[in-house]
């Protein structure tokens, strides 16, 4: 079997390259490898890049590669060149060429193959909740509205860095914030590693998609003025004073909101209360396995009874949130706070009301910074909080919370 590389227009400045295969008896292929080279730097004598080309190393061994790939294959898969026939031949080039990438994904577009993973994903063997199939189907729309607004069909192989400024731009033009857009494109590397695993492509350039997100772009801590807001409000909504309650002992404790869901929830208290001693509970932490010793005051232990007392199964993360933001207009948190982010190579500015970022976050970056402002050591705050990583911490600190003159004028004085 004999394999050679042809130039298929000679007379042009640019002629694509052809492999031509012939075996006994009489037989011959020829097919376009896909890559066309300067005419003028092809020695067909010798059926290699010209060395004066810059890329001729790399060319010519990669032609080397492509002959000694088909050799091996056809010397494991056939018995004897009288049963190589044109068809298995054209099958082994095929895949050779394309990288392994399956023969019946060869022709599919990026929005046909994702249909085809909304019906076969799997998480653990088991079909993905309808919140998050949902989720990636918002994400295969947002590319089909791209393709129409564009028209065109993505292929896997344009799925670049260009893709992603597009596929980023177009979001935000539809009005879409940072935290949606952040999970769309999360859903879309989620969907494009399963699709490179089962060999519906070899692009690996998402894996370089930066995810956006609104974790700690906006970074507030309750004001001490704010706080006693919060104490002495009194009101009407049931649902209203939960969260206020859960507000209240989240900044006295530093907890993630489902670790205090889980004490008001499953742990017993005790009906008597002390108004003297603090309760000594211990706790694993529900996100990272961490054993957690906590002192709670007699006044937050009366406080987490009452959230007992009140407690049922619609008390989630999502519903406490969603009260948080109205909670958060009923005692006026009516500032507006300003966030600036780039956006490839420009910087957006963002800006929203402080009851908006009313979450059950702002009750552990609120511990956090009164507890940095009263001079507690990071590592015994991290202990509270949870955090293993002093990166992960810093999201949690309002800097707005700190005098920074000060702080110098102390260092200047030791």
């Amino acid at each position: 079997m004999n394999i050679n590389f042809n130039a298929q227009h000679k007379k042009k400045k640019k002629t694509p390259i052809i492999i031509s295969i012939t075996w006994k008896p009489n037989n011959r292929i020829q097919k376009s490898i896909g890559i066309s080279v300067e005419t003028k730097y092809w020695k067909g004598n010798k059926q290699i890049l010209d060395s004066k080309h810059p890329n001729a190393v790399n060319f010519n061994s990669y032609l080397a590669k492509l002959r000694e790939q088909i050799n091996k294959r056809v010397f494991s898969e056939v018995k004897s060149e009288e049963d190589l026939t044109k068809y298995m031949l054209a099958d082994i080039i095929e895949d050779i060429l394309s990288d392994g990438i399956r023969k019946e994904a060869r022709k599919l577009n990026v929005i046909e193959v994702f249909d085809i993973f909304l019906e076969k994903y799997r998480i653990d063997g088991l079909k993905p909740k309808e919140k998050t199939k949902q989720g990636y189907k918002t994400c295969r729309n947002k590319i089909e509205l791209l393709q129409e607004e564009l028209r065109t069909e993505f292929q896997f192989k344009d799925l670049n860095e260009d893709f992603y400024h597009k596929f980023i731009d177009f979001q935000f033009e539809l009005g879409n914030k940072r935290p949606t857009i952040g999970a769309n494109i999360t859903k879309l590397k989620a969907f494009l590693e399963w699709t490179l695993e089962r060999k519906y492509h070899n692009n690996t350039k998402f894996r370089s998609y930066k995810v956006y997100r609104d974790e700690g772009q906006f970074k507030i801590a309750l004001t001490s003025e704010e706080i006693e807001r919060l104490k002495s409000y009194e009101p009407l909504n049931e649902n209203i004073e939960f969260v206020r309650l859960f507000m209240l002992v989240n900044i006295a404790l530093g907890l993630r909101a489902s670790d205090l869901i889980d004490i008001i929830k499953n742990r017993d208290l005790g009906s008597k209360s002390n108004q003297e001693k603090n309760t000594t509970l211990k706790i694993i932490q529900i996100k990272t396995g961490i054993n957690q010793e906590l002192s709670i005051p007699a006044d937050v232990l009366e406080m987490i009874k009452r959230l007992q007392s009140m407690f049922n199964k619609k008390h989630t993360v999502f519903f406490i949130n969603k009260y948080l933001r109205r909670l958060g207009k009923e005692i006026e948190l009516n500032e507006i706070e300003t966030a600036t982010y780039p956006l490839n190579n420009t910087r957006i500015t963002e800006k929203k009301y402080r009851y908006e970022l009313f979450t059950t976050h702002v009750g552990r970056r609120t511990f956090a910074t009164r507890a940095m402002r009263n001079g507690v050591p990071i590592h015994v705050i991290m202990k509270f909080t949870g955090h293993k990583r002093l990166e992960s911490f810093q999201k949690y600190i309002d800097p707005s919370s700190f005098i920074y003159k000060d702080v110098i004028g102390e260092i200047w004085k030791s």
